[in-house]
């Protein structure tokens, strides 16, 4: 059963997981990974082996995962490599977070 509280513009789906890839050949070499609902995605990591580094492929991880989910919102918390994401289009924007054990 879907559910659309009224502060949402759509309603709630299972959450799924973003997974993609970078390979040579049999050897993953990078990772991008988040979670979607649906209508907010959060971008949870994007690594790439540093000697795959400068290669265009966190770039091509990015792009692949940005498509994957269009039409969302998508939030990235990060203190790293700003630079990169607002390459994409990210903008810097505040947070709240909240850390229970503090």
């Amino acid at each position: 059963m879907r559910f659309r509280p009224p502060w949402r513009k759509r309603a709630c789906e299972r959450a799924r997981t973003l997974c993609i890839l970078s390979r040579d050949g049999p050897t993953v070499v990078g990772i991008v990974n988040g979670m979607t609902d649906g209508e907010v995605t959060y971008l949870c990591d994007l690594y790439v082996l540093e000697k795959y580094r400068g290669q265009g492929r966190g770039k091509e991880l990015l792009q692949q995962f940005l498509k994957a989910a269009e039409g969302t919102t998508i939030v990235l918390l990060t203190s790293e490599a700003s630079g990169f994401y607002e390459k994409f289009g990210f903008v810097r924007r505040e947070a709240m977070v909240w850390k229970g054990d503090k």
